[in-house]
């Protein structure tokens, strides 16, 4: 079992390491940031659900994978039984994804965070980074004062088209409850 540990702190660890040493202002995509929110890509009706499926992250998973190595190594290497071991390395795993979630909460609707007031997007061009058609959310990268960050989107109902693909060119008409509803540059009005 001391291997499934070493191989999940060296995973989880790696990953970490790579984040800080490359940061957010890199163009290197494994930014912990880019999650792989399954809300972008499906739909989800309902709060706690999306709430329940935000927090299976890329980046929670890689900190749940780091600390559950990093406790099950380090009982394992003190002589701690194996189910002790394996309980502790499991709840010390979720309360650091849990706590990471929270922090990133706070930091996306704090001052600390990089935009505070998404109204400021409106009108800003950004660039689709996950596809995004009439049924279906997507993601937009936004560039506004300096500052780039990621946000759901959906399209607009007086877009003229019905889908936008990976690097495709869009205008934030408007931002309802933190979701940018976009439009194309053949968008009138």
């Amino acid at each position: 079992m001391l291997t499934i540990y070493l191989a999940c702190l060296f995973f989880g660890g790696l990953l970490i390491l790579v984040t800080i040493a490359f940061g957010a202002e890199s163009d290197f995509d494994l930014d912990l940031e880019a999650d792989v929110d399954m809300d972008a890509a499906y739909d989800v009706h309902g709060e706690g659900l999306t709430a329940a499926v935000q927090f299976l992250s890329f980046r929670n998973f890689v900190f749940f994978t780091a600390f559950f190595g990093l406790t099950g190594s380090l009982m394992t290497w003190t002589g701690a039984p194996f189910l002790v071991t394996l309980v502790s390395a499991i709840l010390m795993g979720l309360v650091s994804a849990f706590l990471c979630h929270k922090m990133m909460i706070y930091l996306r609707t704090s001052e600390i965070g990089e935009v505070t007031n998404l109204s400021e997007c409106v009108g800003i061009n950004a660039h689709v980074i996950l596809p995004i058609d009439r049924d279906h959310r997507g993601k937009v990268s936004v560039a506004t004062h300096e500052r780039k960050f990621q946000m759901l989107a959906e399209i607009a109902d007086e877009a003229t088209r019905t889908e936008f693909d990976t690097g495709d060119e869009v205008t934030v008409v408007r931002v309802v409850d933190g979701v940018a509803q976009i439009a194309g540059e053949d968008f009138i009005g």
